[in-house]
């Protein structure tokens, strides 16, 4: 299946940093708007060293995966987005870096509130 652990090659730079045009919240997919239950919003967030799109990319099948949960039954309802923010080992730990991991926790949360503002439908369990 797509979405099983299979030995990848090592992964390049490109995948281990989120692109600028992949930082902050993205919505990647919309649910139907004529469903009768709200959204499940889905929020895919990549660890330090991984990227927006890179951590979730089957490298054998270099497929970006996280759009196809719509797809299965029970998710068909489901929003799709993911958080980007720069996790390069190289950039965090620097002296001179200004932002750490609890300013992109903030980022994060902040982004999810201005989804709320707009769609009205996040609830953030914690």
């Amino acid at each position: 299946m797509p979405w099983q652990r299979v030995k990848s090659a090592p992964r390049n730079e490109e995948s281990t940093s989120s692109k600028p045009s992949q930082i902050g919240l993205r919505t990647l997919v919309e649910p139907s708007h004529d469903s009768a239950t709200a959204p499940l919003n889905i929020v895919f967030v990549h660890g330090l060293g991984g990227s927006a799109e890179g951590t979730w990319t089957d490298s054998q099948a270099d497929a970006f995966w996280p759009p196809w949960l719509t797809k299965l039954g029970g998710l068909e309802n489901a929003r799709i987005m993911t958080f980007g923010y720069d996790s390069g080992w190289n950039k965090i730990w620097k002296p001179n870096n200004v932002l750490d991991i609890s300013d992109f926790a903030k980022q994060l949360v902040n982004d999810l509130w201005c989804h709320y503002l707009a769609h009205g439908d996040v609830f953030v369990l914690l």
